[in-house]
């Protein structure tokens, strides 16, 4: 596909994808539970982008921007959550369309492909979706790669590219290092061939590493990838251990019980390898199994035949077309390279910290790519050409086989109830305009309530229940079994006493219906 003149079958066939995907994420919003903590912390600096300003390099600013763009259309804040998650259901697909008919990978095939993609179980139900935000910028990045250009130009607009991905998943900064080495190699090789420096791709490179890298920073500062690791082997622990302990909010205690006070993941290897090696080989096992589920389309059922018969139909498909892969790799060797380079960070990440579906979209997406351009893609055939002169007949088919898609996709559907988001709308209906300190578990339902609510962590008590809730101001509790079972609490006698007679400290409780859970608000505060 010429990206300067995409032919009419190709907008049919992304108006297929298009139409198939809205299909998909119909009436997501009255299935799908909002997601707090991360999704809802990058929707928050998103929106508050004007006051708060641009979130540290490590904090997705580029996913803040992106939030803050779409705010300009959908100012409510809990559909503002389910829109994007919705785009970032439909927009990978699109690209990845895009992406194998510019490498010349037929209608057909490539729309197969999108599709398949669009409804995998890894699409709707990876989260946080700033991975997926993530995979949108590295397929446009690769849309403006082409076999066709030269090594210099393609590494200068990947390792712009990479810098970019970094800005919304910071461990793709290593990916950005790399391609600077190689575009810098590159770059003296070409000097010393024909003694002409090419200032297009120098220019491109250049300019923008110097503008954004002093402008956002440099992604990889600061304490993530210790958390990341520190929560991960916390969740490990809690799975080897039945603890009852929560692994997102006491992995320090945790981490320190085994690996001493320590501030990287290298000092943790260092100072317990045995058990570092042990965290690493349980991620080495679960994770085959987290791609071969997260592949599959969300109508296929999960059991060990089905990833079975994925397995021997990839491996059955490359041993089939052997003889082209070798030929289509000479060709797209370049792509394929940086296809390959790109999900390092992943791969690095499911090895070191946890095999978890973000970090491996961006793995089994590109993989994906490169695997179809490697068995479908025909650089030297004449399909475009060929296309254009029976247009009228493939014109109809398409119509047909776009029609028989969008009949076969599914309405993606959870059934797992919406109790996170009946607690915001129960909370609203209260309609409360004062200010309110709310202590919750579950992450972040003042984002959803208006300024005037300020979030209290249980992670933060350190005293007393009574002593907790005078010194944070607290008006308003919600009880969930996060709450409930958060060690903090549950071993303070003074919450128990709070459950059992909360209107004797001067809350009101309610129960919220649809769900398990409560919510206790201080008297005063319902007062008009």
């Amino acid at each position: 596909m010429n990206l300067k003149r995409i032919s009419v079958m190709d907008w049919l066939a992304i108006l297929v994808i298009l139409a198939a995907g809205l299909k998909f994420v119909w009436g997501m919003e009255a299935d799908l539970d909002i997601g707090l903590y991360d999704e809802s912390v990058y929707l928050y600096t998103g929106v508050k982008l004007p006051t708060l300003g641009l979130p540290p390099a490590q904090a997705a600013p580029l996913y803040a921007v992106w939030y803050f763009i779409l705010s300009w259309f959908v100012a409510d804040r809990v559909h503002l959550y389910y829109v994007n998650h919705q785009l970032m259901i439909i927009l990978p697909a699109m690209l990845v369309y895009a992406l194998l008919r510019r490498n010349r990978v037929s209608i057909p095939i490539s729309l197969a492909v999108a599709w398949l993609f669009l409804v995998s179980r890894g699409n709707p139900y990876t989260w946080p979706k700033v991975s997926h935000f993530g995979l949108i910028v590295a397929l446009v990045t690769f849309l403006a790669i082409s076999y066709k250009q030269t090594a210099l130009l393609n590494s200068a607009i990947a390792s712009v590219g990479a810098l970019f991905v970094s800005y919304v998943r910071p461990e793709y900064f290593v990916v950005y290092l790399l391609l600077v080495c190689v575009f810098l190699g590159l770059l003296i090789y070409q000097w010393r061939a024909t003694k002409q420096i090419p200032l297009v791709p120098l220019v491109l490179y250049g300019l923008v590493s110097i503008v954004v890298i002093p402008a956002l920073g440099i992604p990889v500062q600061g304490t993530r990838s210790m958390i990341a690791f520190g929560q991960h082997f916390a969740l490990n622990w809690v799975a080897w251990t039945g603890s009852d302990l929560n692994p997102w909010t006491n992995w320090k205690e945790i981490v320190s019980q085994h690996f001493g006070a320590v501030a990287s993941v290298g000092e943790a290897a260092w100072n317990n390898p045995g058990m570092f090696l042990q965290h690493v080989a349980y991620n080495l096992r679960k994770t085959l199994n987290v791609v071969l589920t997260a592949v599959l389309p969300v109508f296929f059922p999960t059991d060990l035949f089905s990833k079975s018969l994925v397995m021997v139909f990839f491996v059955g498909l490359f041993a089939f077309s052997f003889e082209k892969v070798r030929e289509n790799f000479r060709v797209y060797r370049a792509v394929l390279f940086l296809l390959w380079l790109f999900p390092l960070p992943g791969v690095i990440s499911t090895i070191l910290i946890y095999p978890r579906e973000h970090y491996l979209l961006m793995v089994y997406s590109l993989l994906a790519v490169s695997f179809t351009v490697l068995v479908g893609a025909n650089a030297a055939s004449q399909t475009d050409t060929m296309v254009q002169k029976r247009a009228g007949g493939l014109y109809q088919q398409l119509v047909l086989v776009g029609l028989l898609i969008v009949a076969l996709t599914p309405y993606f559907r959870v059934n797992r109830g919406q109790p996170n988001l009946q607690t915001i709308r129960f909370i609203q209906a209260l309609n409360i305009q004062r200010q309110v300190n709310l202590l919750e578990a579950d992450g972040g339902y003042a984002i959803y309530l208006g300024d005037h609510f300020q979030r209290v962590p249980e992670y933060e008590k350190n005293v007393s229940f009574f002593q907790y809730l005078q010194k944070k101001e607290v008006g308003m509790i919600v009880l969930s079994n996060l709450l409930s079972n958060d060690a903090r609490f549950d071993k303070d006698e003074e919450w128990h006493q709070f459950l059992s007679d909360s209107s004797r400290y001067g809350f009101v409780r309610f129960d919220i219906p649809n769900t398990k859970r409560a919510v206790f608000v201080r008297a005063d505060i319902l007062e008009k």
